[in-house]
């Protein structure tokens, strides 16, 4: 660049200066080139909106299930379990997995809740049963002593639903079971429910569960909305194929041996005896 009788004079292709003022000063640059994502960082990127997809799918399948309390910070954690499960898939495939291609199972025992676990709300575990045809859910004969309950409860709920997922088509089923109460005082004698499973070629089985407590006041009842009186968690997770329950392999990754040779700055010399 020059400047002759106030004007400046570039040199170099069209595209690559940038002239710009600073103060009474006139100034050019090198145009910044553009940044380009490596291959490995475009199929990371891709897996990545995979992961973000397929949780706004079972976020909508969930949704009458997903407490107020569970929003806070629910989309980036289960995006990130989500993404789990397709990184678990084999490493040639890389940017081309999609939740099929890993182990659906690893949603097992998600917490809807990054306040409370399920667990520590409930001191008994609901049995899941999955075949290719149905689901089986029990839940065993409890106490009020089995829950950690807040002082002014009266009643707990526990709520439940089946989702059936396309993770090919982006398309999901709910089934709705009605919920379970208990009220403080009087024990529970169990319960359970078989829902049938749709016969889908291919689709992913969960199965949601939820835990809140009420209160009563005279003749009116109100949820506790505090957020560590409030859980939730899938139960089961479980991959579904041409009529087979799948069970996950996972692919293994040879060990890399690392070697480590350091040249010492100085030497030991042994004294003589």
């Amino acid at each position: 660049m020059a400047e002759q009788q106030g004007i400046l004079v570039f040199s170099g292709k069209i595209g690559e200066i940038v002239g710009y003022n600073r103060g009474k000063k006139k100034y050019a640059r090198g145009k910044a080139k553009p940044y380009e994502l490596t291959d490995e960082s475009k199929k990371s990127g891709t897996e990545f909106g995979r992961g973000s997809t397929a949780c706004a799918l079972v976020k909508q399948a969930f949704s009458s299930l997903i407490l107020s309390n569970f929003k806070t910070d629910l989309h980036n954690r289960l995006s990130e379990k989500l993404r789990e499960v397709i990184r678990s898939g084999p490493i040639a495939k890389k940017g081309k997995r999609r939740v099929f291609d890993g182990d659906i199972s690893l949603l097992k025992g998600f917490g809807f809740s990054s306040y409370t676990s399920f667990g520590r709300l409930v001191f008994f575990s609901p049995v899941v049963e999955i075949s290719a045809e149905s689901i089986r859910i029990s839940i065993p004969a409890f106490t009020w002593k089995d829950l950690k309950a807040p002082e002014k409860a009266s009643r707990v709920i526990f709520g439940m639903a089946a989702g059936y997922f396309d993770f090919h088509e982006n398309t999901y089923r709910t089934t709705l079971a009605g919920n379970l109460e208990a009220d403080k005082g009087k024990p529970f004698s169990g319960a359970s429910i078989t829902i049938p499973i749709p016969p889908l070629n291919e689709q992913a089985v969960l199965v949601m569960m939820n835990v809140f407590f009420e209160e009563t006041h005279g003749s009116r009842v109100f949820k506790i909305d505090r957020r560590n009186c409030q859980a939730g968690i899938i139960l089961d997770a479980v991959h579904i194929r041409k009529g087979k329950v799948l069970v996950f392999k996972q692919e293994k990754v040879p060990a890399v041996e690392m070697k480590l040779e350091v040249t010492p700055d100085v030497s030991w010399v042994i004294n003589a005896e």
